[in-house]
C-alpha cells in the first residue's frame, strides 16, 4: 500500500518569490492588456502595467500606457 501522503516538495526561495516561472504574467482583455511582474524583477520597480487599446478600422491604437 502506498504512503498516505506525497513526498515533501522543495522549492527554492528565489523561485517561490517570483510566483511564475518567468516572474511575469500577462492577461488580455477585450480592449486592454494587464502585465504583472514579481517584486524586484524589474530594474525600475514596476509591478503592474496596464495598456488600454482603442479599436479603429480593425487596427489597435494605444491610448494609455
Amino acid at each position: 500500500m502506498p504512503p498516505p501522503w506525497s513526498p515533501k516538495i522543495y522549492i527554492e526561495k528565489d523561485r517561490f518569490i517570483m510566483g511564475t516561472p518567468l516572474g511575469e504574467s500577462t492577461t488580455f482583455y477585450i480592449k486592454a492588456k494587464v502585465e504583472r511582474f514579481s517584486d524586484y524583477s524589474q530594474s525600475d520597480g514596476l509591478v503592474l502595467k496596464y495598456t488600454l487599446y482603442e479599436v479603429t478600422n480593425c487596427r489597435f491604437r494605444i491610448i494609455k500606457n
